[in-house]
Order: C-alpha cells, then structure tokens, then sequence
C-alpha cells in the first residue's frame, strides 16, 4: 500500500493531488501542487523532444548500422584474446551493492519501545497509552465506531527549527501482515475536547497531547494488540522515513 502511494505521487502526483486534498496542510498541498506542476511540464517537453528527435533518428539508424557490422567484428576478434573477467567484476560490484542497500535499509528501522520518546524527523513521539472504547462524543454528539475506536494518545514535540504541520494522514496502524489501517479524523474532534486537536502547526521547541482515533475491526486483549500491532509515523520525502512505535 505504501509503495503503491510512492508511485503515485512520483508518476501521477496531480491524480494522487486530487485523492489526498482534502488530509493535506497548507505545507504538502503547496508542495503537491508545485511537483505536480514540474511532471506536466516536463512530460510536455519529452513529448516535443521525442516528436522533433524522431525525423533525425531515421537518418541515422543507417550510418549507426553500418558502423555496428564493422564494430562487432573487432570485438569478436578483441574478446577471443581478452579473459572473461568481467562476470567477476560484476558479482562483486553485486554483492558491494547489495551490502550497502541492506545497511542504508537496517540504518532507517526504527522500532519505540511503549511509553518512550522515539524520534521521527525532526519530531519526538511518544505513545502514551491505547485505550478501547465504542463511540466517542459528548452531549448526544459523537461517532459511533464500526468495530471498535483504539484511542492512542500520544505527545508530540518539534524538535527541528522551523515550524511544523501536524496531522493525522502522518499515522497508521500497521499489524503483522502488513495491513494498514488510516486514523478516523472525524471521531478524533470527538476524542479531542480536552488536549489538542489536529492538524495544527507546532513551533520549534513546543509539544502536544492528543488522541489518535482508529476504527479497527473489533475489541483486543492488552498484549496481544502490542504483539500484532503497532504505530508507525511516516516522515521524509512521500513518507519514505518510517519510524514503528510499540502499543500495550
């Protein structure tokens, strides 16, 4: 699912624009729309690159033919004296690739003990409790969850330098399968009336309180959410920094 999201927004950033406006701040609709607006612009100009190069091509598929004869038949006779060392050369340039993607990979996974502050760029989170409840709401005004609302309650702090968005769409449940579940921000103004509400700016320096709502598919025993399930914060680029925080 994630992948599929990073594709979207590299290949067709203004469809996924249109799908993700509405969780979007001031911020990331800026910067949706600006990258949007960099892959019309450069589609138009392969497209007219491709239509002006394609006479030229013509012409010389002909002379680069002929060359290729004569240029084939030096290298049969220069790769009948030369030894075969370049598969060598290729396993190990391989294998060195290999090594460096898996330690670039284990340097970003990031998993947070429960009840302990964990960095996810220039964020520090904390998950604070989970609590289970079937509706949230006040004075008959509320949201009523499919399953079952898991409540998390976390403390965020802005520990970069300038001011940053905070939102919901930052948040997901992720269990041992890989099934992603998105929070609930109409039941979170319902959750929210005594802490703080979201999205919102955070100041260099300042933290809040506030509660993550996420309707899941029923009522779980404490221990085995923390043993199937867990809360990531995606950050970076398209959500590309993911840091995994434990539940109770």
């Amino acid at each position: 699912m994630r992948i599929m999201k990073v594709l979207g927004w590299i290949l067709v950033p203004y469809i996924m624009l249109f799908i993700q406006w509405g969780r979007m701040n001031r911020i990331l609709r800026f910067a949706g729309s600006l990258w949007a607006l960099i892959i019309f612009a450069n589609t138009v100009y392969v497209i007219r690159g491709n239509t002006s190069r394609s006479s030229s091509t013509v012409s010389a598929t002909t002379s680069l033919v002929n060359s290729t004869n004569s240029s084939q038949v030096a290298k049969q006779e220069q790769n009948s004296s030369t030894p075969p060392v370049h598969k060598t050369t290729n396993s190990l340039q391989h294998a060195q690739y290999q090594a460096t993607t898996t330690s670039s990979s284990q340097s970003k996974l990031r998993y947070i003990p429960f009840q302990t502050f964990g960095k996810a760029g220039d964020l520090e989170i904390r998950v604070n409790s989970l609590q289970q409840v079937k509706s949230v709401g006040y004075d008959g005004m509320g949201e009523t969850a499919n399953g079952a609302f898991w409540v998390i309650n976390v403390t965020i702090k802005n520990d970069g330098s300038t001011p940053m968005g905070i939102v919901d769409g930052l948040f997901h449940l992720q269990d041992l399968n890989g099934n992603v579940y998105q929070p609930d921000s109409t039941a979170e103004i319902y959750a929210n009336t005594n802490s703080g509400t979201i999205p919102t700016d955070l100041n260099p320096g300042v933290s809040m309180t506030t509660n993550l709502v996420f309707d899941m598919p029923d009522f779980m025993t404490y221990g085995h959410i923390g043993q199937h399930y867990s809360l990531v914060a995606s950050m970076g680029f398209f959500g590309s920094d993911e840091t995994t925080y434990a539940l109770p």
